[in-house]
């Protein structure tokens, strides 16, 4: 098994939740793209992802295709029904696109810039904030309808909220405002350019945590969080304040009408106020469900309002406030923040996301995806075979485990795991981790749920190790059989805590004290293949305070420590994976690939070193064949764009074969009990399988 390991940081991978609300008689895309040289079977279909999930911006007046951000400020062009780029140019990254009402210029934002684009030529300037004037993190942006004047939020030296009004075909500054609020401060222009209000930023997606409420940011007196400013954009003065309705919080989303007349607002939870621009009077509130407002949309002949909550449900008012509608979405929209809701045409409206670094979009009222339906909607987590490897099982980090037929790739069977759920708590889809023959499922959360995969309950947990409140690492070994659990030492503590336990026989194996870590997070334990030895990696510091990764060693049995092996040459984000009763190997984001002999104290030479082109260029755990001699991990391509698997020969200490064919990095790796296949398994929520007897003859 692996871990992720970064410089006197240890990292922990988030998971994905699925949000199931309806049936959805949308059929996946068929898996029809050729097979990349050296693969015999996929399972799924393989989808270019969109680094970092970017807001993106669907293309008026069709809205057939959308536009993400490029880590140089352009755009790049997506096919909304597939999810495949129309434009080779341009790599995605963070950052939000908004787009024209007629879908002729874009405005990218970006963490600390904005950029105009011209949608047909890609042709894009940098903005220049005015003198005195910063922009911090990604801001928000808006555009007038036809894309003539664009507004976009910033600081003041003094630290103060901003908001910069543009004159974009003259490339200058039109005027500035100064917000009550403090920053960020979010702008949403009039389709006629002539009107501004100023906002919080949007809701967040929902969290399983309860957040503790925010505080409000002095000098800013709390009943003001809760107001929009509305703004004449000519003269930068301020027409009036508009209080929305509600029990608390900040006005997160503004919507004008299509004649600039009227504004909608709304806090996020449940109201939405109408008001009359000219007069700056409130002409009505639509009571909606208990969050909804979390983005509003005007229809485009303004006599229908439309809101859309956390739960995706789209509620449609006339602007005299009747209700005409309540509308829910398709099935399996994984949690994410709401990106837009806009109305194509009178009768229909469109919202988006981007979850998983896909974007999605669904329309009502009939409750049509507009995106592509979806087998794994993430990344795949990781792989198993069943029955000595007649068919092949994949979980995924949004929460789906499915069976596939290893023959031809089709998907076989979905399977249902059956959480625990406790009075109170949200349902959520556990993301698990399969032993490698399929029959045991692991959800490692503290406590860790324990499933049987056949009939889909749930068994028993694993506790973390006793003692007080403290960060855990919890891994399934290699051959899935047990689970390591490790705690961060406590405040009054000189020592972490490991526990290991048999899953056969629900009884501890081991209870060991480790050494502390340097970092807010816990070690990370490993078993070797046999489940004899333990191997526990830890950042920690030297005497002199020097950062140094350390790995020791353990005799499972006993309890004795065998070694300890301090290494403060390795750098960046370590992966490792133990390979027998004396080796672990381990990579780097640094292009390192290297053994470390736990038993003797030594750190091995270098087997591979991977060139670092812009991002890590190793992902993926570290896996081995069932004989021990070989081991593969996940590389990259061309950057950015291809990726696969690079196998080694352990004992000569040397390369291979490289596997490219993937469209995101590779996240979970496994060998058939045969050794003749190896499974890849990537953030384009596909599964490759190479060919390892080709491999084997030059093939």
């Amino acid at each position: 098994m692996t871990v992720h390991f970064p410089r006197l940081a240890l990292v922990a991978i988030s998971s994905l939740v699925a949000f199931s609300v309806g049936a959805v008689g949308q059929k996946p895309e068929k898996a029809d793209d050729p097979l990349p040289p050296g693969a015999k079977v996929r399972f799924g279909v393989t989808r270019p992802i969109l680094r970092t999930s970017p807001g993106v911006a669907l293309i008026p007046p069709g809205y057939t295709n959308f536009l993400a951000p490029t880590l140089t400020g352009g755009i790049r062009r997506y096919d909304l029904g597939t999810g495949r780029p129309l434009d080779k140019k341009g790599i995605v990254g963070p950052g939000q696109v908004v787009v024209s009402v007629n879908g002729k210029r874009a405005v990218v934002a970006r963490p600390g810039a904005v950029t105009m684009v011209e949608v047909a030529s890609g042709k894009q300037i940098l903005v220049q904030p005015p003198e005195g004037v910063i922009i911090v993190g990604t801001p928000g942006v808006s555009l007038s309808g036809e894309g003539k004047i664009m507004a976009f939020g910033a600081r003041g030296m003094d630290g103060k909220a901003q908001v910069v009004l543009w004159d974009v075909e003259k490339n200058e500054v039109l005027g500035q405002i100064d917000p009550a609020l403090a920053a960020p401060v979010f702008p949403t222009l009039s389709p006629d350019g002539k009107t501004l209000v100023t906002h919080g930023p949007p809701a967040p997606a929902p969290t399983l945590k309860e957040a503790k409420p925010a505080k409000l940011p002095a000098p800013v007196l709390p009943d003001s969080a809760r107001q929009a400013q509305v703004w004449e954009v000519e003269s930068g003065k301020e027409l009036f304040k508009a209080r929305v309705t509600g029990m608390g919080g900040m006005v997160v989303a503004a919507a004008f009408s299509p004649g600039s007349d009227l504004v909608a607002l709304s806090a996020g939870d449940g109201p939405i106020d109408l008001w009359q621009v000219k007069t700056g009077k409130r002409l009505q509130t639509l009571l909606g469900r208990k969050g909804q407002g979390v983005r509003v949309a005007f229809s485009p002949d303004g006599k229908t309002v439309a809101s859309v909550g956390p739960d995706y449900r789209i509620q449609r008012w006339s602007t005299d406030g009747k209700l005409l509608d309540i509308n829910d979405p398709p099935a399996g929209i994984l949690i994410a923040q709401i990106t837009g809701l806009v109305f194509p045409d009178n009768n229909r409206i469109i919202a988006w996301l981007t979850a998983a670094q896909f974007a999605v979009a669904w329309e009502a009222p009939a409750g049509k995806l507009l995106s592509p339906f979806m087998d794994h909607a993430a990344a795949v987590n990781s792989i198993a075979f069943p029955d000595g490897g007649k068919d092949g099982l994949t979980s995924g980090r949004d929460g789906r485990v499915f069976r596939w037929d290893l023959g031809n790739g089709q998907l076989a069977e979905t399977i249902t795991l059956r959480p625990a759920r406790l009075p109170g708590k949200p349902l959520v889809a556990p993301v698990v981790s399969l032993s490698p023959d399929g029959n045991r499922a692991v959800w490692l959360r503290t406590p860790a749920e324990v499933f049987d995969v056949t009939t889909g309950e749930d068994l028993y947990c694993i506790p973390a190790p006793s003692g007080p409140p403290a960060p855990v690492f919890m891994i399934l070994s290699a051959d899935g059989k047990k689970v390591v659990s490790v705690s961060r030492q406590a405040a009054d503590k000189r020592e972490a805590s490991c526990v290991v336990w048999d899953l056969a026989t629900q009884k501890r194996l081991a209870e060991l004290a480790v050494t502390p870590s340097a970092t807010a997070n816990a070690p990370m334990g490993l078993v070797s293949p046999d489940g004899t030895r333990l191997v526990i990696a830890t950042a920690t510091r030297t005497v002199e305070r020097a950062p140094v990764f350390v790995i020791a060693g353990f005799d499972l049995k006993t309890g004795k420590r065998l070694a300890e092996v301090l290494d403060p040459a390795a750098t960046g984000s370590m992966t490792i994976g133990v390979a027998n009763n004396t080796t672990a190997v381990v990579t780097s984001t640094s292009g390192r690939v290297w053994t470390v002999d736990y038993v003797k104290g030594q750190v091995e030479p270098d087997i591979d070193r991977l060139p670092v082109r812009g991002e890590r260029p190793v992902h993926g755990p570290v896996v081995f064949s069932p004989d021990g001699k070989r081991f593969a991990i996940g590389v990259v391509g061309e950057r950015y764009t291809t990726y696969g698997v690079r196998v080694y020969d352990l004992p000569r200490r040397k390369v291979l074969h490289t596997f490219i064919g993937h469209a995101g990095p590779v996240s979970a790796l496994r060998f058939t009990p045969d050794g003749n296949l190896l499974a890849s398994g990537a953030e384009d929520t596909s599964v490759l399988l190479w060919d390892l007897e080709k491999m084997a003859k030059g093939k």
